[in-house]
């Protein structure tokens, strides 16, 4: 998938606000593999649990009353993500858009960032995973005059499970970063 993010229509992305690049059929599998397992999740466990579990067993009862809200959260969580990891966060810097890539390239050397593609308005960055070289964490920043449009996701290969926190510690270092 990541050699495909050379080709993202900069322009495009910018006005709908969301990464637009050729995608494959793996792509597609991917958001819909990903729909189907985060909602067979919530529904298989409130099918256990009302067809299987005896209340009257305090086990029972702690998973039904804790444990299951949590994972049916979680699950709602990572569907939501699926949905909007690919969608460009905004941040309006103070620096021109030679600066903010200056600042970019060297957070990303300071974070152990691999720099994938540098053009004039598009970086993109990659982690790889500590486990697994084939996973990686994927960080596209596009840059319009003081503007700095930018996403993360992963990338696996495989199964694309979308970030869980990444992107709010990135947008958190982004926004100290620019401002």
């Amino acid at each position: 998938m990541i050699d495909r993010l050379y080709n993202i229509d900069v322009i495009s992305s910018i006005r709908k606000k969301k990464l637009i690049y050729p995608k494959s059929f793996f792509d597609y599998l991917n958001f819909c593999s990903n729909l189907i397992i985060f909602i067979a999740i919530p529904y298989i466990l409130i099918m256990v649990i009302t067809k299987e579990s005896s209340m009257e067993n305090s086990n029972d009862r702690f998973f039904a009353y804790y444990i299951t809200p949590v994972i049916i959260v979680f699950s709602f969580y990572l569907l939501y993500r699926s949905f909007v990891e690919k969608n460009l966060n905004y941040i309006r810097s103070t620096f021109s858009a030679q600066k903010n890539k200056e600042r970019l390239l060297l957070y990303a050397a300071e974070k152990g960032y691999a720099v994938f593609y540098r053009s004039d308005d598009l970086l993109i960055f990659t982690e790889e995973s500590q486990f697994d070289s084939n996973r990686l964490k994927v960080v596209v920043c596009i840059l319009e005059k003081h503007n700095v449009w930018f996403t993360m996701f992963r990338d696996n290969g495989r199964a694309n499970i979308p970030t869980i926190t990444s992107h709010i510690y990135l947008a958190k270092d982004l926004k100290l970063l620019l401002l």
